[in-house]
């Protein structure tokens, strides 16, 4: 079945449409500041490959709208050519096992793209809002 929501006067549209361009401006954000922390994160690993293939596999998801707000995942994805799936091993050489000590990964390169992430968001907002 169908719902439909009404608006009630002009207030409300201009409420509705402010949500809509904040919406599409986090997204454009999220777009333009991921690849940073995917560089970062393959930069880090980098050290860690053996075949190359969970280093190549990093990549950012697009960015989509979840409870929380807007939102983007850059992870490892997909398996690598033994059959291990990369965000395991990821997983694995950020957090350790029982036989391996743990060389975090994901950690360092979040902290080494933080202030680069948020340089490229402001930029990408002023632009956007002609600031």
């Amino acid at each position: 079945m169908a719902k439909f929501e009404m608006l009630h006067g002009t207030d409300d549209l201009i409420a509705e449409l402010g949500e809509i361009a904040r919406a599409q401006v986090a997204r454009e954000m999220l777009r333009e500041s991921a690849p940073i922390l995917v560089t970062e994160m393959k930069a880090k690993a980098a050290a860690h490959q053996e075949t190359g293939d969970m280093v190549e596999s990093i990549k950012a998801d697009p960015p989509i709208a979840t409870s929380d707000g807007i939102s983007c995942v850059v992870s490892a994805k997909g398996t690598g050519s033994n059959g291990t799936r990369n965000a395991e091993k990821m997983a694995y050489l950020e957090y350790g096992t029982y036989k391996q000590k743990a060389t975090p990964v994901v950690t360092p390169a979040t902290n080494a793209a933080e202030p680069k992430v948020h340089a490229k968001m402001q930029q990408v907002f002023e632009s956007r809002c002609k600031l």
